[in-house]
């Protein structure tokens, strides 16, 4: 049964609850090595305050817990854009670097090539010391993001994945249902022992760059299965976990219950009134997909292009591109899209620090609709014994 935490905090006082939290789970500190894995975008002009990045101030409760309980604490991240210096500067910009509290590592120094049996993925090239740790503690940010729906624990894995490395990924998993799978598979390639997500500001709407709307929510969960921890950030979304298809495919691995009832739940779970989803949710189902697939036009299929008004010609998406969609026709021209090639993985929104990339067509024309994809807050899930959650003291 996996355990899920949620304790009230503010990142002023969160140094003081982060002690709590980890006396929650029953680990072995003392004398071991462990990887504080934050979240970090690729780009380092997502500072702490953009929302997209684990806030520092959690960073360093969570180093500072841990070191006092005797742990040897390493932090270290990989952000989407390929090179060592890219690493530091996003730390530093980040907040990050400073809270490590000399604990940062540049884990891209040295990488291990790890091979699979996936259906997409034969190998995998990942930062050596997520190997060589005893324990890895996650800490993914409460958010949303426009192509997987969510951008929580599971999701935060993607980053033991060299930077350079994860456009191949996208490659050979090019639609939300195949990067789901392939998502699930480097996850389980090393799971975290102990996942913290920051909770206090979250995102909502089109995360998980620039393009979401953040979301005071107080809170910090955490869980020794990250899997059930992304199913209460759902269920706090007020969406059911089973459509989101990463989470679709854990289940069906049994990796998690998603079923708040039958997990060890210490703390209130409450669905978030009125939150945004991305608009692009419809477009992660069987449904969507088929639309986006068969039918054309600007109202149906999906597009990322260019505000040339934004724009601030710092070319990061023709760097971070998979499939090279984004090129500069010119020197010093805006860069372009060519939608016969794009993947729509969003890649290029992810990392584009000016919001310079806009996602026109079928989803967006709903999300007007339905204003801004408002969806109505869920009940919270019936006990099967008609008796409420009795949260452990």
């Amino acid at each position: 049964m996996a355990r899920v935490v949620i304790e009230d905090a503010t990142y002023e006082n969160v140094e003081k609850v982060m002690p709590k939290v980890v006396d929650r789970f029953s680990i072995d500190w003392n004398g071991k090595r462990v990887l504080v894995k934050p979240n970090m975008l690729g780009h380092f002009n997502f500072n702490e305050n953009s929302g997209s990045t684990t806030h520092p101030a959690v960073v360093y409760a969570v180093v500072k817990a841990l070191r006092n309980k005797g742990a040897h604490v390493i932090v270290g991240d990989n952000p989407a854009l390929a090179g060592l210096q890219e690493n530091v500067r996003c730390a530093r910009r980040s907040g990050i670097l400073e809270a490590s509290d000399g604990a940062y590592k540049n884990i891209s120094d040295e990488t291990v090539e790890v091979k699979m049996k996936a259906r997409l993925l034969d190998h995998v090239l990942i930062s050596k010391d997520v190997l060589d740790v005893d324990y890895m503690v996650s800490l993914p940010r409460f958010k949303t993001h426009i192509f997987t729906t969510i951008s929580g624990a599971v999701k935060n894995s993607f980053g033991i994945v060299l930077g350079g490395e994860k456009p191949k990924v996208h490659l050979k998993a090019p639609n939300n249902l195949a990067f789901s799978e392939a998502l699930v598979d480097i996850f389980q390639v090393r799971p975290p022992e102990l996942t913290i997500m920051d909770g206090i500001i979250g995102m909502e709407g089109n995360g998980p760059s620039t393009s979401g709307i953040l979301r005071p929510i107080g809170k910090i969960l955490a869980s020794d299965n990250a899997v059930s921890l992304d199913a209460v950030m759902c269920h706090m979304m007020g969406i059911k976990p089973e459509r989101v298809n990463y989470m679709k495919i854990a289940a069906e691995r049994n990796l998690a219950e998603f079923d708040p009832y039958q997990m060890d739940l210490i703390g209130k779970l409450e669905v978030l009134p009125s939150f945004k989803l991305p608009f692009g949710f419809i477009a992660n189902t069987r449904f969507g997909m088929m639309i986006n697939k068969w039918l054309t036009g600007i109202w149906v299929q999906n597009k990322v292009k260019v505000n040339n008004k934004v724009c601030k010609k710092c070319y990061n998406c023709v760097k971070v591109c998979p499939p090279k969609a984004m090129h500069v026709p010119q020197k010093k021209d805006f860069p372009t899209v060519d939608q016969d090639i794009c993947i729509l993985c969003y890649c290029c929104v992810e990392v584009c620090p000016e919001n310079a990339l806009e996602v026109k067509g079928f989803s967006s024309f709903l999300d007007r609709w339905r204003g801004q994809d408002k969806v109505p807050p869920a009940p919270p899930p019936k006990p099967k014994d008609g008796d409420p959650v009795q949260p452990n003291p």
